[in-house]
């Protein structure tokens, strides 16, 4: 079955009354990008269960304020659950689109550093908060920030038009080839995080979608290049 949009869970939502489920659970949601709907689905998900779900989220971006002060909000609310979903684009930051403006080993000191931070964050709430805590992060990204300007080369199409050589032509389709293989590795990936993870960065149908024609633009790309060799 396949799983609803998020506007369902969004207009769902805004249908449930107060109930009297004996059932209850308190959950909170720290991160440090936008997460809207996540509030919505969690509680049309418990109501189905019968659960009584009531729910915490924090502003955007204020998890670290949140767990460092003793007065926040978050330890007022006292959550059962919380989950802190961290986005690594924000947490890179320039090194995200940059990664090579720095050294191997400094590349190194830096994720040390960041990893340290969070594990810090992590051992302060554990010390305030009774909650159980999930630590989520999205997948690491498999695409380059630079898009098609820094991969466009790479399948080579261009110079197999206008390369007259025939055993050039020969090597860049083996290149193609090997890029082809490469994508349809990357597109069972994708399929196979889509079935293993709730949480998406937006619907899984469109992120199935998507990556569906990436892999049928790849295809199209080596059957033109094995027509034009």
């Amino acid at each position: 079955m396949m799983e609803p949009k998020l506007s369902y869970y969004i207009t769902k939502s805004k249908e449930l009354t107060s109930n009297t489920f004996d059932k209850k659970i308190r959950i909170a949601y720290l991160s440090n990008f936008t997460i809207n709907g996540i509030e919505e689905t969690f509680k049309v998900k418990c109501a189905e269960k019968k659960i009584d779900c009531k729910t915490y989220l924090a502003g955007y971006n204020q998890y670290n304020q949140n767990i460092l002060s003793d007065q926040s909000d978050l330890y007022g609310f006292s959550p059962d659950v919380t989950f802190l979903i961290l986005d690594s684009r924000h947490l890179l930051g320039d090194l995200f689109y940059s990664p090579y403006s720095l050294t191997s080993q400094e590349r190194a000191d830096f994720i040390d550093a960041k990893s340290d931070w969070i594990s810090n964050l992590i051992d302060v709430f554990t010390k305030k908060s009774k909650s159980k805590l999930v630590v989520f992060n999205f997948c690491a990204p498999i695409y380059s920030p630079y898009g098609i300007c820094e991969t466009k080369q790479h399948f080579g199409l261009k110079e197999m038009v206008s390369e007259p050589d025939a055993d050039k032509r020969a090597g860049l389709l083996s290149q193609i080839e090997n890029l082809e293989h490469k994508n349809d590795e990357l597109t069972h990936q994708i399929f196979t995080e889509l079935g293993r993870n709730f949480i998406t960065p937006f619907d899984r149908e469109d992120i199935h979608y998507l990556a569906s024609s990436l892999d049928d633009v790849a295809d199209y790309i080596y059957a033109s290049a094995k027509k034009i060799n």
